[in-house]
């Protein structure tokens, strides 16, 4: 009814909201619907304001039967969901990252802090954080340092040193040179500068404040390590190449981290933590399980969507196709369901 003497504009506009309020799962049965279920609910909506205002108020006029282009963006972000479900990845987790740590401390080489395994711990870190995308740190398939990937742009696709920010308590900004070369800066924050991303947020900068609860899992602290080991390889001058560059182990060359190494190592730490065997299986863990991992750990203590796509820097709800039912989640719920009975006092009774 409050719609009948609305614009075009409102109607759709209103019936979209409607359509994302499906997609979050706000239904009879408090779960998500397909595509074409919602696609269904909205012409029984439009069924039902169009005799009152005298339009389809899906439509931006009468003369077409497209939908609206908001509300066509949401279904068809639907249908996008749907159609990945089968082939999303699995998460990276914090049990994997630690895994991880225990393998490159296990180094014996004199350039361990160099290595493979030291890089990818770093990134990986930062990549739980943040929520990478694998070109936003790593290569596709080329290992030349001289030679990565370029963005849309012609520059460097994944992050280079000049990407990233050091600051000092009190937000004072802290020169590349001080924050690395000398250990008594305390170091309270980093920025960190997506040039160039899917979403075309470009520019977009984000702040992470230094883990002192926590500093062997610390954001500021694995770059600085990143920003170290970059600079005894590459040197300060060299503002081009990315920041994922290691020394091989057998013949000490310097090459970039590709999303093989990466699918790799993360398959290796997905058998060896949780003892996956399965091949079909094994191939879910990725690059992109980053991304996934990060979008899981902020789910499972409780972020709001709008906390998630702000922080992750999606801007759309595509991420809850990477949501899982974890033992963190169940554990809330029971925590819900004990706290529901103590506040109303039910009465004790023996099981049968």
């Amino acid at each position: 009814m409050f719609l009948m003497d609305q614009p075009r504009e409102r109607c759709y506009t209103q019936l979209s909201l409607y359509c994302l309020h499906l997609a979050s799962g706000h239904t009879l049965f408090c779960k998500s619907i397909k595509a074409k279920t919602v696609e269904k609910y909205l012409i029984d909506a439009a069924d039902m304001i169009a005799p009152l205002c005298g339009f389809d108020p899906r439509r931006t006029e009468s003369s077409t039967s497209k939908n609206a282009p908001p509300l066509q963006a949401i279904i068809t972000e639907i249908k996008r969901w749907e159609s990945v479900s089968d082939k999303r990845r699995e998460p990276f987790t914090p049990a994997m990252l630690t895994h991880l740590g225990h393998l490159a401390t296990l180094e014996h080489s004199k350039h361990k802090d160099d290595e493979l395994l030291a890089v990818l711990f770093d990134f990986f870190l930062c990549g739980l954080y943040a929520g990478f995308r694998q070109s936003e740190w790593s290569q596709d398939t080329k290992h030349h340092p001289d030679t990565p990937d370029l963005n849309k742009f012609g520059q460097t696709a994944a992050f280079t040193i000049n990407d990233i920010t050091f600051f000092a308590p009190g937000d004072r900004r802290v020169s590349l040179a001080q924050a690395l070369s000398i250990p008594e800066i305390v170091l309270s924050a980093t920025d960190t500068c997506w040039r160039t991303q899917k979403n075309n947020q470009n520019g977009e900068k984000k702040r992470f404040a230094s883990n002192t609860t926590n500093p062997r899992f610390c954001y500021t602290s694995a770059f600085r390590r990143i920003c170290q080991r970059f600079i005894r390889l590459r040197g300060n001058a060299d503002k081009s190449t990315p920041l994922s560059v290691y020394r091989t182990a057998t013949t000490g060359e310097l090459r970039l981290v590709t999303a093989n190494d990466v699918g790799q190592c993360m398959r290796y730490l997905a058998q060896a933590v949780y003892d996956i065997h399965c091949p079909k299986e094994l191939q879910l863990f990725s690059a992109h399980s980053l991304r996934v991992g990060a979008c899981v750990i902020l789910h499972a203590q409780g972020f709001n969507e709008i906390q998630i796509q702000f922080i992750l820097r999606w801007r759309s709800l595509a991420f809850m196709a990477y949501l899982r039912n974890l033992t963190a989640l169940s554990q809330q719920q029971n925590k819900a369901f004990n706290d529901f009975l103590l506040d109303h006092d039910f009465p004790p009774f023996e099981l049968i």
